[in-house]
């Protein structure tokens, strides 16, 4: 559930709670130390939805959208961007509605995500398929509904992708994942664009996914 507007009863000028940059940014707390968020408490709510529960602050959500947006824009000076949010990490009707409003895109891994969002009306434009692999059945259904962009894994989706295109006799626009062979400072099973984890997509031979892409009916 979701809410900006408080209810009758809820706490004003209330203390926020600690470490506030972790919580919601409507959360606060009331004279007794009890939560609330966007004008409802917390225990009341888990009281009548049950637990675990949870709850999606849209002013939270349409803040951070903006933030990205801005910050984004501020730093490519006026040239064209764009921010997408991760279907994986969550994804309602509601959400895509929101997330429409605000002016996002939207990254899907899965036919359930992009049916969602298409039925939600969210713009196929500004939808992109990502995920390492993706069934014939899906890559399929995003040709057909017109989507923004395939972000193409590997030599064998390219592949698949142009016959899949050529068989509708329609362009295929797609994006290339690619592995920068970039370090990171960080845990050694988390960094994903180093050479020595690189997926089966990630090739190291560049001018062969270029050829690829040329002969391809697609756009990048």
């Amino acid at each position: 559930m979701s809410s900006t507007q408080p209810a009758p009863d809820a706490p004003h000028d209330a203390p926020l709670p600690p470490h506030p940059h972790l919580w919601p940014a409507s959360a606060t707390l009331d004279a007794r130390g009890s939560l609330w968020l966007a004008g409802r408490e917390a225990a009341a709510l888990a009281r009548t939805y049950g637990t675990p529960l949870y709850v999606f602050d849209e002013a939270t959500i349409r803040a951070a959208c903006r933030g990205f947006r801005q910050a984004l824009a501020a730093a490519w000076e006026g040239r064209e961007s764009a921010v997408a949010y991760a279907g994986k990490a969550y994804l309602s009707p509601a959400l895509c509605a929101l997330l429409h409003a605000e002016d996002m895109e939207l990254d899907v891994v899965s036919a359930g995500e992009l049916g969602m969002a298409l039925a939600s009306g969210f713009p196929a434009e500004r939808i992109h398929l990502h995920g390492n692999y993706k069934p014939t059945g899906e890559l399929g259904t995003a040709l057909a509904a017109g989507i923004g962009r395939i972000v193409v894994d590997s030599l064998d989706e390219l592949a698949q992708v142009e016959a899949l295109a050529r068989a509708c006799g329609r362009p295929a626009a797609i994006w290339l994942r690619l592995c920068p062979d970039v370090p990171a400072d960080t845990h050694p099973h988390i960094p994903a664009g180093r050479r020595r984890r690189r997926r089966a997509g990630q090739s190291r031979r560049p001018g062969s996914i270029w050829l690829g892409c040329t002969r391809t009916p697609a756009r990048s």
